[in-house]
């Protein structure tokens, strides 16, 4: 089924030799090419060079019901585009919800198209902590309808943690969804402060009349993990091991190890792309499977590159830490009901995949300072990037 509704994983336009095929095989009869098109140079190049003579377009139109009037009108650049994730997918189909989009929060609604959001009644000045999805969708709503904003982020570029998402297999065009809000929020007149980590000193000095919190959550360190170990840094999370492993490309011999308790389908993409650099990987989770929160269609990609990648998966158990590891670089692993060992050898990355925890550090100060904040995506509570654009998209309304 997942190879029905293809997603980041995949070529584009994966289904073109068929198309190309079928067209040749009955030349009298108009053939429509459909399947991860979302840009119009695609869709373009698929009549101009004879694959088909219409192009279907599903998904992408979900996420920008404006898509056609945009593209006819040389507005590419402005058109919010499919990620090819499948929430709405698994919005209708497996959890019988409204269907809902990453990347388009108003997606069902009457004004949807080409939507630019109406004034507000009185300009405010408003601070946004924080520049990944939900950050951003927030700022350029609120700038939109006319609110002085400005976003503080301590990252040196904007998209938060979904940056290293798109970094990784299967996530390039999730790039597409910081890039349209980032855009949007400048042409609205938002300004950046980057590389700098908001405290109440900067956020005073802006003297907002309301704060927008969306400043994630971080990884919670896991119990088998001794606490001098956690602050040492020496086994770090995922994301900062990932983080630094990219700063150093190439090859590296041994085996890469995650324990895994998040069950995101990032953890996944982080295994292939260690695939790529270590001889082994192998994902050690204290569930009986991998992927089970995800998505039918997602989970079922996640399991066949795995499969294809010989990726090994230790269910029901986790690590057990020794203080060798460092020097012999074996790593034991615990059956969590019967006790049972193996040892891995030959580790030389080891990384923990976690839930989540809300950053709250700024919370305690702004409410004793008596600043009005809004809290919203992760750091309300860890979820989705579905949960961040709708909750920044309702944020950037409500100031």
């Amino acid at each position: 089924l997942e190879r029905h509704v293809p997603d980041g994983h995949g070529e584009r336009v994966p289904y073109r030799s068929i198309i190309r095929g079928l067209a040749s095989a009955i030349p009298d009869i108009p053939v429509v090419a459909l399947g991860r098109i979302t840009d119009p140079a695609e869709a373009e190049a698929l009549v101009a060079d004879g694959t088909a003579s219409l192009v279907g377009i599903g998904r992408a139109l979900i996420t920008d019901a404006a898509w056609v009037t945009k593209a006819s009108a040389g507005r590419a650049h402005d058109i919010r585009y499919c990620v090819s994730c499948n929430t709405c997918w698994e919005r209708i189909s497996q959890q019988r919800l409204a269907i809902g989009c990453d990347n388009n929060p108003r997606v069902g609604l009457p004004d949807e198209a080409d939507y630019w959001p109406p004034p507000a009644p009185q300009r405010r000045r408003i601070v946004v902590v924080g520049a990944g999805p939900a950050g951003l969708e927030a700022a350029w709503i609120a700038a939109a309808r006319g609110h002085d904003v400005t976003v503080i982020t301590r990252g040196a570029e904007v998209g938060g943690k979904l940056r290293l998402r798109a970094r990784l297999p299967g996530g390039e065009a999730l790039s597409s969804v910081y890039d349209y809000q980032h855009a949007a929020a400048l042409r609205a007149g938002c300004r950046f402060i980057t590389g700098r980590a908001a405290d109440m000193h900067l956020i005073d000095s802006l003297h907002p009349d309301c704060v927008i919190l969306a400043t994630g959550a971080d990884m919670v360190a896991p119990l088998w993990l001794p606490e001098d170990i956690r602050t040492s840094g020496l086994v770090p999370d995922l994301r900062s091991a990932m983080q630094e492993l990219l700063r150093h490309p190439g090859r590296q011999p041994g085996t890469a190890v995650i324990y895994d308790m998040d069950h995101g389908e990032g953890t996944y993409a982080a295994a292939e792309h260690l695939h790529a650099v270590f001889d082994a990987v192998v994902i050690v989770t204290p569930r009986d499977t991998i992927a089970q929160d995800l998505p039918m269609v997602v989970r079922q990609g996640i399991l066949r590159r795995l499969s294809e990648k010989r990726i090994r998966i230790i269910g029901l158990s986790e690590p057990v830490w020794d203080s060798s590891f460092e020097d012999s670089g074996q790593l034991p692993c615990i059956n969590v009901y019967n006790g049972d060992r193996v040892t891995l050898e030959a580790v030389a990355f080891l990384a923990w995949s976690t839930p989540r925890a809300p950053d709250t550090g700024l919370h305690k100060a702004l409410a004793a300072a008596k600043i009005s904040f809004k809290v919203i995506g992760d750091a309300q509570v860890a979820r989705s990037l579905h949960s961040a654009t709708t909750e920044g998209h309702a944020a950037g309304h409500a100031v």
